[in-house]
């Protein structure tokens, strides 16, 4: 009786993109910061619903563009002031899951425009002070009427 050849497991994997990687993952160095375990009790994150409406007579549309006044752009300020973005993140809105329902142009009114994002939430604030806080940074043509949770 023959015996049977025992084979590997057939991988589809190009070999030269698995070695691509494997030499990027080595060149990347770890990042070791240390955190505040107090800090990480107080703060949440959390995906949050913001109901915004905002006079666009000064506005250049709501997609953020370099340069420009975008709506975009002043909610991000006001959410970094109010240290609701990790200084890691900001700068850039698809680390923290920014998105719009809708977008507008240059000029364009919105009375209700729905924004969400991954939030730092402070645990001793409620939601109306939250929305105070962030009503504070933000210019005097944009108002946020509603910070929510999403599920």
């Amino acid at each position: 009786m023959r015996k049977k050849k025992e084979r590997k497991p057939h991988l589809r994997i190009n070999p030269l993109i698995n070695k691509m990687q494997m030499n990027a993952a080595r060149k990347q160095k770890p990042v070791v910061e240390q955190i505040d375990p107090s800090v990480d009790k107080k703060f949440l994150k959390k995906r949050m619903v913001m109901v915004v409406g905002y006079n666009g007579s000064k506005f250049k549309g709501t997609q953020k563009t370099k340069g420009v006044r975008t709506v975009d752009e002043e909610l991000e300020i006001a959410l970094d002031k109010t240290e609701m973005i990790h200084h890691r993140n900001k700068g850039d809105l698809s680390k923290i899951h920014f998105n719009r329902a809708t977008r507008t142009d240059k000029k364009v009114h919105a009375l209700q425009n729905i924004f969400s994002a991954k939030l730092l939430i402070d645990r001793t604030k409620s939601l109306k002070e939250l929305c105070k806080e962030i009503n504070k940074n933000l210019p005097e043509d944009l108002r946020l009427f509603t910070f929510r949770w999403t599920r």
